[in-house]
């Protein structure tokens, strides 16, 4: 019996071997959840309190919403219902406030054509609500709430908003006729709804009977695809788009929820150089991206150590030549003129300074100087020393020894040039 029960143990750990390895190698899933932005408005016309509570009426909406598409609801505030009172265009415009005629006048007079601002917006990189999603639930006193929903192109709504004619009577009521009869993505919806569960039915037919289309038209309709990455380099921060969604794990990470397009990668770790890219994700497929991190070089601290100590040496050795300039000084000593020969009265001790060759020979020939040379050297070395404090212990310190370089040739030449003839 034991040994069956041992049998029967050992088959059941070998039968879930398979299982525990295909998990194993399952990719570590980053979402990306790359969307773009959908204004939502809700109206409660009635105030009377509704079967389905709006916290969870715009909760059921939303996930209906992500199911479908790439579009996010961006609430708007309720009180814009009543200042528009209920017209869409009005509500248009409340949604787009990165939209104003005024920047697109002409110089001569005039307006630029409306799709001059989409094209700045493009530009900039604005992420816009292209659409509106118009929600409202009457609620009546012993009866079900009655939800109707509506969806508007925006873009379409600021056109025709743009191109009014507005010198003519009643423009506005002209304007949000052609907005009701021409902006909407797709026909209006009304059902009666008790529960969420009728909430999320009633919308799952909205969005797929009703705007399907026209979100397909404009690629907004279930676009997502998906990108592993194949990455040896564990804990690399992935960049999608500029925006860090993530790290990788060693082997296979896999980017889900990626909008299909031309999107750019980027791969950073700090001992690697950067990977960027660009990827094309296409709806409902997977690509595959290999990336081989290359390491960064890493310098021996052994350069930097040199540096600052060769720059403390070379303010010892300048300060030793200034001490020596000023320890060998003769205030007393003085040139006369022998014949020809005549001291040049240069302002800086050469290393051939001589006071006792005074008064028949220069006491001062021409040479290197000492001072200058003392104080350019300490220059140079200071600007070694601190650059090198200042360097990362793997970077080797190159800018502090050309300031230092450059420090110390410019002081001396300076002086060179200044010293008396």
């Amino acid at each position: 019996m034991i040994a069956l029960r041992v049998l029967a143990l050992v088959l059941t750990i070998t039968a879930g071997l398979p299982a525990a390895s295909s998990l194993a190698v399952d990719p570590t899933t980053l979402e990306v959840d790359d969307r773009v932005p959908m204004a939502f408005v809700l109206s409660t016309p009635t105030g009377r309190p509704a079967r389905v509570r709006s916290s969870e009426l715009i909760r059921r909406i939303d996930g209906r919403v992500r199911a479908h598409t790439d579009f996010a609801l961006v609430a708007m505030p309720a009180h814009l219902v009543t200042e528009c009172r209920g017209r869409l265009g009005c509500l248009a415009l409340k949604a787009r406030p990165d939209y104003d005629p005024r920047i697109l006048k002409r110089p001569s007079g005039g307006l630029l054509p409306y799709r001059e601002h989409v094209r700045r917006l493009k530009i900039r990189g604005v992420a816009y609500p292209q659409y509106l999603l118009v929600v409202s639930n009457v609620t009546l006193p012993g009866r079900a709430d009655r939800l109707s929903a509506a969806l508007v192109d925006t873009d379409i709504a600021l056109q025709l908003y743009h191109d009014a004619r507005r010198d003519r009577p009643q423009w506005e009521d002209a304007f949000e006729a052609r907005v009701d009869s021409g902006a909407k993505a797709g026909a209006n919806a009304t059902d009666e709804i008790q529960t969420g569960e009728e909430v999320e039915a009633f919308f799952e037919r909205f969005l797929t009977q009703n705007v399907r289309e026209r979100l397909i038209e404009t690629h907004h309709w279930r676009p997502f695809g998906a990108v592993d990455l194949i990455v040896e380099v564990p804990h690399a921060a992935v960049l999608w788009d500029g925006r860090t969604v993530g790290s990788t794990a060693r082997g296979r990470t896999r980017l889900s929820q990626a909008r299909a397009g031309r999107r750019e990668l980027k791969i950073q770790h700090p001992d690697y150089r950067e990977s960027s890219q660009q990827v094309v994700v296409r709806a409902g497929e997977t690509v595959t991206v290999q990336i081989d991190l290359q390491a960064k070089p890493r310098p021996s601290p052994l350069g930097r150590r040199m540096v600052l100590w060769s720059g403390v040496g070379l303010v010892a050795v300048g300060g030793a030549l200034g001490v020596y300039a000023l320890a060998r000084e003769d205030g007393g000593a003085t040139t006369v003129c022998v014949g020809s020969r005549c001291d040049e009265g240069r302002s800086f001790q050469t290393f051939g300074y001589a006071p006792d060759a005074a008064p028949d020979e220069s006491i001062n020939p021409r040479g290197v100087l000492v001072g200058p040379l003392g104080y350019s050297l300490a220059a140079t070395g200071a600007a070694w020393s601190l650059g090198a404090l200042l360097t990362d212990d793997e970077e080797f310190p190159w800018w502090p020894l050309i300031i230092g370089l450059a420090a110390g040739g410019v002081s001396y030449g300076l002086s060179a040039a200044l010293n008396d003839p």
